[in-house]
Formats: structure tokens, sequence, C-alpha cells
């Protein structure tokens, strides 16, 4: 069972509450600093939910400046972008010595790799969708070109998207199961590039033929990922690439090849093994189907990954589902 955790300043003594929000709200988004009109009467309010290596958070407080310094971007060991929507009020956000003013239902996409200014004119809430760019780039091939641009709420597939990320999250606090809410996060994702796709600034060009190409080795691995002869070879040779031109692209990923491949596998097998859909069939058969031809392997690595055995791990999902 998926768990919301919510956070509140409302019982905290006020010169207590802006250290105590500046607290949770780096920890749940990135480094940064809120800086409110009025210190006394500031309050704040967030709800986080886990999906995965994705995470929406929900920040309604009253009016402020949040500062994030050059000083806090570099000093990040991960490259993520926040796909900020607003829910009320109205929002300044200033990246790249470019100022954007965004309403109710807007969304716009931020790259925390890059110092940011973002101020609350008057309480506002914003629903913030926290996605590593190792997982976005399978859906946009250069999102560090769309930074800053506001898609409209109200009209065409932006709209769609805004809507749907709206009503996903206002149905969270009923998901049944990881698995559930990956499909929920994949449909997401897949909107998400369908609204940016008509945007000239989200293809790319030859100054990001990099970006593409990386893209391009995430997608062949997420489609052939249950072949248990993949690996970088393979890759390489399926994609007319040489291996070292291969591995040079992947080096400014967290993981080598092989390790993503692994890490991916391990995953998809996770939310199988949690996914209701999947009780009738066997650990064995879902491990084949992820990738693995060695057991054993898939054992040991299964539990350094995620501390228990597959078996413990699926009577555990069992077990939270038949609490709720």
């Amino acid at each position: 069972m998926l768990q919301l955790h919510d956070f509140s300043t409302d019982n905290l003594p006020a010169p207590q509450r802006i250290d105590y929000w500046n607290s949770i709200t780096c920890q749940a988004l990135t480094t940064q600093v809120a800086d409110p009109f009025d210190r006394q009467s500031f309050c704040g309010r967030m709800t986080s939910l886990e999906l995965g290596d994705m995470r929406f958070v929900e920040v309604a407080s009253s009016g402020s400046t949040v500062t994030h310094t050059r000083a806090h971007a570099g000093a990040s060991d991960q490259a993520l972008y926040l796909l900020r929507l607003a829910i009320s009020g109205e929002i300044t956000t200033v990246q790249d010595g470019q100022e954007i003013r965004w309403r109710s239902g807007d969304f716009t996409l931020c790259d925390t790799r890059r110092p940011y200014q973002m101020q609350f004119h008057e309480p506002c809430a914003v629903l913030i969708l926290r996605i590593p760019r190792s997982r976005l780039v399978q859906y946009i091939g250069s999102p560090e070109r769309l930074v800053g641009m506001v898609m409209p709420g109200d009209a065409g597939l932006s709209g769609l998207a805004s809507r749907h990320l709206r009503d996903i999250w206002s149905a969270s606090r009923d998901f049944l199961s990881q698995g559930a809410a990956d499909r929920m996060v994949e449909m997401t994702l897949q909107l998400i590039a369908s609204a940016y796709c008509g945007v000239p600034q989200a293809k790319a060009d030859r100054s990001t033929l990099a970006t593409g190409h990386r893209a391009q080795i995430v997608r062949y691995i997420e489609t052939h990922l249950a072949e248990p002869d993949l690996a970088p070879s393979a890759i390489a040779a399926a994609l007319k690439m040489t291996p070292g031109y291969l591995h040079r692209l992947f080096s400014r990923e967290t993981d080598t090849i092989s390790r993503y491949i692994l890490r991916r596998r391990l995953e998809r097998s996770s939310r199988a093994l949690h996914d209701p859909l999947q009780t009738g069939r066997t650990i064995t058969a879902i491990a084949l189907d992820c990738g693995f031809h060695d057991l054993a392997h898939f054992s040991r690595t299964f539990r350094e990954r995620f501390g228990a055995s597959p078996r413990e791990f699926r009577r555990a999902g069992t077990l939270a589902l038949t609490a709720t």
C-alpha cells in the first residue's frame, strides 16, 4: 500500500516554522530556501507520495520567495527536473534570466542543476512531480530546452495533461497497490510527453545529438529488458554504435549501462511481486520475464537491493494489501 506523508507548520511556534519548512521541502524536492513575506504569520503544508524513482509533492504556503542558489545547484549529486503545476494562486519564476508568470492549471519545467527563484505572491498551492533526468529523457529527448516554458492548463494537450495530473493526485489516497501506481505514472509521463511533442524546442538538434542518443539507448534497454542476453555489446550492435561511443554516452549517468540494466530488472520484478494482478504467477516466471536466467543471482541481487528475498518481499506486499 502506498503511503502519503503529511507535514504542517500549524502546531509549531512562529520562530520555528520557517526552519522546519525549509528542512522538509529540501528533503522532498531539492535544496532551496524560503523567505516568507511575514515570518510571524507564515504557514505551510506539504504532502508527498513516493512512486518508485519519482515523487509527487503538493506544497501550499503563505506568500514567500523561494531561492535555489548556484551553490545549491552545484552541490546536487542527482540530475532532477521538477514539473510544477499551479493549483491555486499566481506564481513568478525566474531561471536563466527568464521571468515567467503562471496561474492555476498551468505547468512548467524546472532544472535543479540551474539556480532559480520562485515567488508566491499570495497564499499558493503547487503540485510538483519530481523526476530524475534519466527517467524523463526516455520520454522527452531534450528536457533542458523546455525549462521556463509555461504550458497552459486550459487548452489542448497541455490542458489534458494538467487535468490528468490533478485527477491522479486527487485519487492518490485511493491507490491500492504499487502496481496500480506504476501504471498511472506511465500514463502520466506519456501524456506529459504528448503535451510537449508539438513544441519545437522539444526536438533535439545537432547540439543535443548526444542527448538523443542516450535516450535511444535507454528506450532500447526498456524495450528489451526481458531478454537475458541484453548487454552493452548487443545494444551497440543493434543501434549501430561502437561500444566505446556507447559507454561514453552513458558515462554522464549515475549508473554504468550494466548496472542500469540490473537496476531496471530488479525494479520491474519488485513491481510485479507487489502487483495483485500477478499473484497467480510464480517468482521464477516473474524473474525470467524480467531477464534473469540465473535464479540464484536474481535472489542475491534482489536481497541486496531491497533488503529481503523475493518471497519475503511478495509476502510483505500481500499482507499490506490484505490489511487495507
